[in-house]
């Protein structure tokens, strides 16, 4: 099953507050808080992986 989900793109100020410099090339997703789980299939460097942890199915 699929979730929907929100990318979210966030303006040159917003980065700035969240304290997200050198982030912009990252993508965050909303999803709804109801969401049952979600797996993380791919990444794409290894230094992503070491955060998240990620496997395949």
């Amino acid at each position: 099953m699929n979730a929907k989900g929100h990318e979210v793109d966030y303006d040159e100020e917003e980065v700035e507050i969240l304290d997200a410099e050198g982030c912009e090339n990252e993508c965050e997703v909303l999803i709804h808080k109801d969401t049952q789980k979600f797996i993380i299939t791919f990444v794409s460097t290894d230094e992503d992986f070491e955060e998240m942890r990620y496997y395949e199915r």
